[in-house]
Order: structure tokens, then sequence, then C-alpha cells
């Protein structure tokens, strides 16, 4: 089982790089949804500053955990602007995304949280 989950903090840390590339190099279609979603000028960076280190942190073991409460938000945060902005169906990607997260994080969660 650790294999699989190994394999998933992978798989993960590099669909959130990724996007923290596209966020960095200013993709335009992504500057343009930040603007038609009513972010500020440059969120898009805050928003791959996040994705980058929490996909550095799911890597290892020891910050496995934490990486994966960031991205938690950073899609929570995806999800309620789909919600809001976009049609329903939108929401479902980062909702499917997150479930993804909280299963590759659960055994990493500390004892206090279990």
């Amino acid at each position: 089982m650790s294999t699989v989950m190994l394999v998933l903090r992978i798989l993960l840390a590099g669909f959130f790089m990724l996007l923290a590339y596209k966020g960095f190099r200013s993709d335009p279609q992504m500057v343009a949804d930040f603007q038609r979603w009513g972010y500020p000028v440059g969120f898009h960076y805050v928003a791959a500053a996040c994705q980058l280190v929490g996909a550095l942190l799911l890597l290892y073991p020891a910050t496995c955990f934490w990486g994966g409460v960031l991205l938690g938000c950073v899609l929570i945060g995806a999800t309620i602007t789909h919600l809001i902005f976009d049609p329903v169906a939108t929401a479902l990607s980062p909702v499917v995304v997150l479930t993804l997260v909280v299963v590759a994080i659960l055994s990493y969660a500390p004892a206090v949280i279990r």
C-alpha cells in the first residue's frame, strides 16, 4: 500500500508543478480566467507559488501532510471559485483532485488529527 501512496503523491506533485509552471509563465488563458473571476492582477503568481510549495512538501514524508493541507486550501478555493463563476460541472475537477490529495496524505496526518 505504501508504494501506491508514494506513486499517488508523486503524480499529484507533478500535476501541481505543471499548474505552477503555467501560473509562473503567465499562461494567457489562466491570466484571463483569474481576471474574469475578479482576482487581483498577479494573483495567479500567488496560486502558482502555493501549488509549487505544496507539491514540493508533498514529496517528503515528513512534510507531506502540510503540503496536502496547503494544496487542499488551494483546491477548496478553486472549487468555490468554479461554483460561483463557472458552470457547476467545472467544480468537479478540483473536488476529485482534493479527494486524491486527502487519500494521499491520510496516513501522514499527525496522531492528534487521526
